[in-house]
């Protein structure tokens, strides 16, 4: 999952809010596991606090680290350069 994705769900003045909320329960009513990097959580946690606020930043951190159903993949120079 990327940026604009979480962006795009966290935020409800977004223009792909309603879309990427549909997409996402679609994908967990699927039993999909959605796969991340800790980079583009970091960046995502960013953008969200700018365009959406910093409490909704918190939160989608926070709801981030507990979910069940979002793998983060720790992005090492080995993997970095492998591509």
């Amino acid at each position: 999952m990327d940026t604009s994705a979480f962006l795009a769900i966290e935020n409800r003045r977004d223009a792909h809010h309603e879309e990427a909320l549909a997409m996402r329960d679609a994908y967990l009513e699927a039993g999909e596991t959605f796969l991340t990097s800790d980079y583009v959580l970091a960046e995502s946690y960013t953008i969200i606090r700018l365009r959406a606020g910093h409490a909704i930043a918190v939160d989608f951190g926070e709801a981030a680290r507990a979910s069940r159903v979002l793998r983060v993949e720790h992005l090492t120079p080995e993997i970095i350069g492998a591509g």
